[in-house]
């Protein structure tokens, strides 16, 4: 069968040599510069907005306000200490209780130690120590050393062992 009376397909491809240079038609162009804008202006407008802010989150009045959410929970753990929150799990034998207690989410069996890691506050702002834990300490994906410190701000990712969670500094007690 001969097909030379269907007349071919028009090349539909996007010119994509403008100007002696390569573009991808189907790519935006970048628009981080005018982001950055737009956030620094929101941030200046909300002072206390609940936005991933990459510097230490500053700590005002006495108490620490903290809520941290847990991968794979609902309900998230409201804290409220004034110098430091132990976190870990209960040890029963010795009558220890954490402030930060992660033994009904599996604490045990998900590599949490009784003293795993501690909140402390350094003046204004938070860090988090990593207390000789077993299986690590780790922020935003960096492993702690044992007594090594980083400081914290909001929205932060903690992981203790296989428990996953987030930061959220809170400027006022939670209700």
């Amino acid at each position: 069968m001969d097909n030379s009376n269907t007349p071919e397909k028009p090349d539909m491809t996007p010119n994509t040599n403008i100007g002696g240079e390569e573009k991808n038609p189907l790519t935006t162009h970048d628009v981080r510069s005018e982001a950055e804008e737009a956030l620094r202006r929101y941030l200046e407008a909300h002072p206390t907005s609940e936005l991933f802010i990459e510097k230490p989150a500053p700590i005002h009045g006495e108490e620490v306000h903290l809520r941290l959410e847990i991968q794979g929970w609902a309900d998230p753990l409201a804290i409220t200490f004034k110098i430091e929150a132990v976190i870990g799990r209960k040890d029963p034998m010795l009558g220890f209780t954490p402030e930060i207690d992660l033994t009904s989410y599996g604490g045990y069996q998900m590599g949490i130690s009784r003293k795993h890691a501690v909140i402390r506050r350094k003046g204004d702002q938070l860090e988090l120590v990593d207390l000789g834990s077993r299986n690590g300490t780790f922020l935003n994906g960096k492993k702690l050393d044992s007594g090594e410190s980083a400081l914290l701000t909001h929205h932060d990712e903690i992981r203790l062992g296989k428990i996953i969670m987030t930061l959220y500094v809170q400027q006022e007690e939670l209700l």
